[in-house]
């Protein structure tokens, strides 16, 4: 009976030590304000340190692109470079032990917004076309889960294989978190 207050304060040290980790960041959005297009590795990662977060983490830098990582709490932040420029940036909450929701990716140049879709497919759809509202995004290259970067709106997937019947989907991706839409190909 004694052991009990002890084994019950270790579960809540547990709950609360996991809910406080997936605690929105309050300086998130300072820190996406203050970014712009063009801007270099240096800047950024000066700005996270301002506004308070120290976790930045980068893909290898000799790459044409990069993605950088900013994480705080349940918050994660993903910055596209493009060379040596920050060309995009996106806004996720971490949801439960595994879960992430996106806000759109927003292109700091332009100002566009995309959502992920990602295709997932076995093997047999390889070599498959993609198209979105009937303009060509890419090819399958199976088995694996292709994201693909698809504009705010409704919009008609279509997955056209090499042999076989196409396959068509009406999705609608909005503003707000959500997490990335999922188009699973069944074996033909």
């Amino acid at each position: 009976m004694r052991h009990r207050p002890l084994v019950f304060g270790a579960v809540a040290f547990v709950a609360l030590s996991i809910v406080a980790c997936h605690l929105p960041w309050g300086g998130g959005a300072e820190f996406v304000g203050r970014l712009r297009c063009g801007m270099l590795l240096a800047e950024v990662e000066s700005i996270a340190k301002a506004v308070g977060s120290h976790d930045f983490a980068c893909g290898s830098p000799d790459r044409r692109t990069t993605e950088c990582t900013l994480r705080k709490g349940g918050t994660v932040i993903f910055l596209h470079f493009e060379g040596k420029a920050l060309r995009s940036v996106e806004e996720g909450q971490r949801r439960g032990l595994m879960g992430l929701s996106l806000k759109p990716k927003v292109n700091l140049c332009t100002g566009d917004k995309t959502r992920r879709v990602v295709i997932e497919a076995g093997k047999e759809w390889n070599d498959a076309v993609i198209l979105v509202d009937g303009r060509r995004l890419g090819t399958i290259t199976a088995p694996k889960a292709e994201p693909i970067e698809v504009p705010l709106g409704s919009h008609q997937i279509q997955i056209i294989p090499k042999a076989g019947t196409p396959i068509s989907r009406r999705i609608d991706l909005k503003e707000g978190l959500e997490e990335p839409q999922r188009f699973v190909l069944a074996n033909k």
